[in-house]
Formats: C-alpha cells, structure tokens, sequence
C-alpha cells in the first residue's frame, strides 16, 4: 500500500529525497553491490541479446572437438575469418552458423596442389601398372 503525500509523490520517494538532501554524508558512503539474482539476471539478459543476435554461440575447445581439428587450428580459423568469433563473458566462441559453414566446406587434410596434366599421366600409370610390378617380383 501507498501513501500518496500532497505533492503526488509516494512516501518511499519522499524517503528517497530526504537521504540525499537531508544526510548528505551519504553520498560518500559505499554503494550496496547488486545482488546475487540481479547480477545473474543482468548476465542473462546479456546472453539473450547475444544468442538473439548472433545464434547459438559455441566455446572454442568445443568447437575443436566438433571439427576434429585442435584447438590452434580453431584460432587459426577465427584470424583468417573463417570461423566468426564472438566474445562473450571474457571467453571466445564461435558461432553455430560460421561452424557449420566451414565444416561443409573443409578439404581432406593436407596442402592444394596444383596437378599438371603430366604428373596425371604419370600417377595413373604408375597406379595402373603397380599390380604388374609386384606380379612380376613374385614370379621370380
């Protein structure tokens, strides 16, 4: 319940005013920190907004797990832009979309090489021609 003063203002305002005007030796005093559940829900809120803007947000060390690659190569990946990394809550993580993308796309391992119609010729023959090579060595 309410109490109304002739100003339209509540008791708990008037209340409010008089610490301030009245006892100015309470600016100097420390502020109360915010509780347990305010600060917990003020964290939430932060991770909703986060979650709402960028999708699901995935820990890095999970998202090496996840690759199959280390958590280095998972770096590698947010400093070449192809992994979106995200900091929240003083910790890095990639997003879900960004993860997907680059899982469908990863090569086998190993570097690109450019193949020249020569070295083609020549693996093919040396594949098509190793079974008469160890024919010929057991004959013997």
């Amino acid at each position: 319940m309410e109490l109304k003063t002739g100003n339209g203002m509540t008791t708990f305002q008037v209340m409010a005013e008089l610490t301030i005007d009245e006892f100015p030796f309470v600016e100097g005093l420390p502020k109360r920190e915010k509780s347990k559940l305010a600060s917990l829900w003020d964290h939430l809120e932060e991770a909703r907004a986060v979650t709402d803007e960028k999708g699901l947000l995935i820990p890095l060390t999970y998202a090496a797990k996840l690759g199959g690659v280390s958590h280095q190569r998972i770096f590698q990946l947010c400093e070449t832009g192809h992994l979106e990394k995200v900091m929240f809550a003083d910790r890095a993580h990639v997003t879900e979309d960004s993860l997907v993308e680059w899982v469908k796309s990863e090569r086998l391992s190993g570097r690109h090489v450019e193949a020249t119609y020569k070295s083609v010729i020549k693996a093919a023959f040396q594949t098509a021609f190793e079974p008469l090579k160890n024919r010929k060595k057991s004959q013997k």
